[in-house]
């Protein structure tokens, strides 16, 4: 396993991003097909389960959790109905699951994703970062198609973790939100797959939450060190080679990191963004910043340094270079 190798055990701080506010709606699928999965293994997978959402609720967090197990039954087993917002009582609810022998027929992955639409449509959470955790032992191709809806319905973030020796990258990474190397997760075996949940649980928790363009950020106060990350929604916006984002915001000492493929860009792997142009009104000064973003550009990862200053504000703006400005 090569995921998050360069972390070390004291970083792997639950919620580290305060724009989360230490919430999420999490979404967790668990294929469970029996001619892949023996008991033993099928038990690990549970305990995975587990130790996730115990690790997703430290004090003064507000999960909100939804499990189902798919690939055997002929539909698919709500364990958790979403919404639950106790790691006790989904544990309880998990350990109670039974292994089943595949029936003819069996539920897939898109009946599950399917699930998710349905539990996200009525009950996800505005402003919260959604995430869905699939963990299999055969990606299914065929799911692909949903899995984007998901993202563009919700901007969900989805992360596929697979498990076996037969597991192949390129498939998670077909599967996986982007950037997929960060969210197509292969483990060679279920053992691995217990061992690093620590690591997968802090990818989780520190998935950004998704913003649009023209949606206010305010912040009552922030952290001097700490750094505030957002995922923009650019999809319907970026059509063309020409087209810029902009953030303008009142904290003028704030420093900027974006990025394309780190989804948490700091001074570690992204570069400050310097020389903002400024607007100027009675008794304020705004600094804008500009970010010009690749066609097909669907999410722009952003981040601020936080200065200890109280009431920041900030919002994203696109437009298109003029015909003459572009290169």
């Amino acid at each position: 396993m090569v995921f998050l190798s360069g972390i070390q055990a004291n970083q792997l701080r639950i919620y580290d991003n305060p724009m989360n506010n230490r919430a999420i709606d999490l979404f967790i699928l668990v294929d469970e097909t029996t001619s892949r999965l023996t008991p033993v293994q099928f038990g690990q997978i549970k305990i995975t389960v587990k130790n996730i959402v115990t690790d997703l609720q430290p004090g003064s967090s507000t999960p909100y959790f939804g499990v189902y197990f798919y690939g055997s039954t002929s539909s698919v087993d709500t364990v958790v109905p979403f919404g639950s917002n106790s790691a006790t009582t989904v544990s309880k609810n998990v350990d109670l699951k039974q292994y089943t022998a595949t029936q003819l027929n069996p539920s897939s992955l898109s009946a599950a994703l399917d699930s998710v639409n349905a539990a996200c449509h009525t009950s996800c959470r505005e402003k919260i970062s959604r995430v869905t955790v699939i963990f299999t032992s055969s990606p299914d191709l065929a799911a692909e198609a949903r899995i984007r809806q998901l993202e563009d319905n919700f901007g969900m973030t989805v992360i596929i973790v697979g498990i076996g020796s037969g597991i192949t990258t390129s498939v998670l990474q077909k599967l996986a939100s982007h950037p997929t190397d960060e969210y197509g997760l292969p483990f060679s075996s279920f053992t691995e797959l217990i061992v690093s949940t620590s690591l997968i649980s802090f990818l989780i928790s520190n998935v950004p939450r998704v913003v649009s363009v023209g949606e206010q950020l305010s912040l009552t106060s922030t952290v001097a060190g700490a750094y505030y990350t957002v995922q923009v929604n650019t999809k319907a916006f970026i059509r063309t080679n020409d087209t810029v984002v902009t953030f303008t915001t009142n904290c003028i000492e704030c420093l900027v990191y974006s990025s394309l493929s780190k989804t948490n860009p700091t001074n570690a792997n992204a570069i400050a963004t310097t020389n903002p142009q400024y607007f100027y009104a009675p008794g304020y000064t705004y600094p804008v910043y500009y970010f010009r973003i690749p066609q097909n550009t669907n999410r722009f990862y952003f981040s601020f340094l936080g200065t200890g200053m109280t009431s920041v504000t900030g919002i994203f703006n696109v437009f298109d270079m003029p015909q003459m400005m572009t290169f």
